[in-house]
């Protein structure tokens, strides 16, 4: 069947090459905003987890015994707050919301610290704007899970 439109004399080879042209954009166009969605989700990430790494790099007592010291300090929930500040991250009721230019780039809300032995975990959903406004859909919101261990070097 699809060889006879191809071979086809009335004109309907040119319609097939502009629906076969038509589905090869669209795909493009999907995998654009995949590739968009997931970098800008990955940029989230490292943020946060560089923010996690300086506030336990911060709270270990002694730079001196720091290989001795294998657990995360009780302290850092509150380091992790004033170092979310540090880098441009302000609170917003419940949420964290980091701009630029005045735009929210991303926005941290049901931020969850857990600390356990040498391994601090952050459990937070994170939201920002979608490439592209289609369907209603303005913001796309993914959970968003990290974590930073002490590392001990015998």
């Amino acid at each position: 069947m699809t060889l006879a439109l191809i071979r086809d004399k009335r004109g309907s080879a040119y319609v097939m090459t502009a629906f076969l042209i038509l589905l090869v954009c669209s795909l493009a166009l999907v995998v654009y905003s995949v590739a968009i969605t997931y970098n800008k989700y990955l940029q989230a990430q490292n943020d946060l987890e560089r923010v996690l790494s300086v506030s336990v790099d911060e709270q270990l007592r002694n730079d001196h015994i720091r290989d001795l010291l294998v657990d995360v300090p009780n302290t850092v929930p509150q380091a992790v707050e004033n170092n979310l500040k540090a880098y441009g991250w302000s609170p917003d009721g419940t949420d964290w919301v980091k701009t630029s230019d005045g735009t929210e780039r991303y926005r941290l809300s049901d931020l969850q610290i857990t600390l356990s032995g040498n391994d601090l975990m952050v459990r937070a959903k994170v939201s920002f704007p979608s490439p592209w406004f289609f369907g209603g859909i303005r913001n796309i919101t993914i959970p968003l899970k990290t974590q930073v261990q002490v590392l001990y070097i015998e």
